[in-house]
């Protein structure tokens, strides 16, 4: 996803918009059991201020991912913002380079692919469930216990809690 600021670079307190919708990286998910249904939709407003471009982009696909407790298939929603400085190499002296979205440029070419990649990651839930009241799978025998019924837990007692049984 790459941009080109050369017309905009001669055109200061304006904006212009751009728009990308291509297949997701499906390297970059699998690790997580994830994999796109949608394309990946990309919206990049950036507005030069004179000294420098201020991007804000919009990122939105869908992704399949598997349920932390029961391992179904779960269709997320993933919508989410990102911003991002642009700054000529010129210019680097008057920022600070802590600052953790600016990008430093000697032509007036950029790819945004690494931000969108870094905000798709951190949309991504680590224990995404189906629904709440989700109940797994039986540790014993593996059934889904939100489709089956399984008496594993009730004929394995802990022998510790054996007495408690007998005070119902």
């Amino acid at each position: 996803m790459k941009i080109n600021l050369r017309n905009l670079s001669l055109q200061p307190r304006t904006s212009e918009k751009f728009t990308f919708e291509e297949e997701g990286d499906s390297n970059l998910i699998k690790d997580m059991g994830a994999k796109f249904v949608e394309t990946l939709k990309v919206e990049f407003i950036v507005e030069n201020t004179g000294r420098s471009y201020i991007g804000k982009g919009n990122i939105e696909t869908n992704l399949e991912l598997l349920c932390a407790r029961c391992l179904e298939n779960i269709i997320f929603s993933v919508e989410s913002e990102f911003y991002v400085t642009i700054v000529e190499v010129a210019y680097k002296d008057r920022f600070f380079s802590e600052e953790e979205d600016i990008v430093f440029i000697n032509d007036y070419d950029i790819d945004i692919t690494p931000f969108v990649n870094e905000v798709l990651l951190i949309s991504i839930p680590i224990n995404l469930i189906c629904k709440e009241d989700c109940k797994g799978l039986c540790s014993k025998c593996g059934i889904n216990k939100n489709n089956s019924y399984c008496e594993c837990e009730e004929k394995d007692i802990d022998p510790r809690l054996e007495k408690l049984k007998k005070l119902k």
